[in-house]
């Protein structure tokens, strides 16, 4: 990759920690919380799972740890 415009390079941030998935169940807690939040529509727990390539007994175990 050749960078012409280092300035405008530096405003896309291709590493952003928005843009990653959550590794650990804390960083999935986080995540699922805020997805939830923001999200205007139903959404099941088996495609919420999928988004986070997790079993759905993980955002189980995830989900009943953020009600605490």
């Amino acid at each position: 990759m050749k960078i012409y415009d280092r300035e405008k390079f530096s405003d896309i941030n291709l590493f952003k920690k928005s843009n990653t998935l959550p590794v650990t169940s804390e960083e999935r807690i986080q995540y699922t919380m805020e997805y939830i939040i923001n999200t205007r529509n139903y959404i099941k727990v088996e495609n919420l799972s999928k988004i986070l390539f997790i079993s759905g007994k993980t955002l189980a175990e995830d989900i009943k740890e953020a009600k605490k």
